[in-house]
């Protein structure tokens, strides 16, 4: 085996490796972001019949499937683009910092809020801010818990 080989085989397995970990990234950022989504959907589907007397009271037994199916739908695609945006960030960039997912969360939750239609009322940028953040919040979640994994495991 020369060394045109050997740096071949080096070349290759070092992009299996930043291949592995970006998809490692997009896969911890997306879970992170769809698991905060629908923490925030579910207190608030069972917080409205305290908001208003004429929503009926969230059952776990009765509408947990169902608002299961709804909330993963609604939030697949802005978690899918939180997380693809941040992976973007790490091939560029080679490290993720706070700010990063911060932008890559008020990215997602403008695009995905806008398609379709203009921001026409104060409240509805509001909306996008908190759903932001909440994706924000989630992703950082997932990546400080990923970090403690991978320290602990190493």
């Amino acid at each position: 085996m020369n060394n045109g080989q050997r740096l071949s085989e080096w070349g290759q397995g070092a992009a299996r490796q930043h291949l592995r970990r970006l998809g490692r990234m997009f896969v911890v950022v997306f879970c992170g972001t769809l698991f905060a989504g629908y923490l925030a959907m579910l207190a608030f589907s069972a917080s409205g019949c305290f908001l208003s007397r004429v929503i009926r009271c969230f059952s776990v037994s009765r509408d947990l499937i169902g608002f299961s199916w709804f909330a993963v739908k609604g939030l697949f695609l802005p978690a899918a683009v939180v997380a693809l945006m941040v992976a973007i960030f790490l091939q560029t960039r080679g490290s993720v910092v706070w700010w990063n997912v911060l932008v890559a969360s008020l990215l997602s939750a403008l695009v995905i809020g806008s398609v379709g239609r203009a921001l026409s009322e104060p409240a509805e940028a509001f909306v996008l801010l908190v759903v932001s953040l909440i994706f924000f919040a989630g992703a950082q979640a997932a990546l400080l818990i990923d970090k403690r994994l991978c320290r602990t495991s190493a």
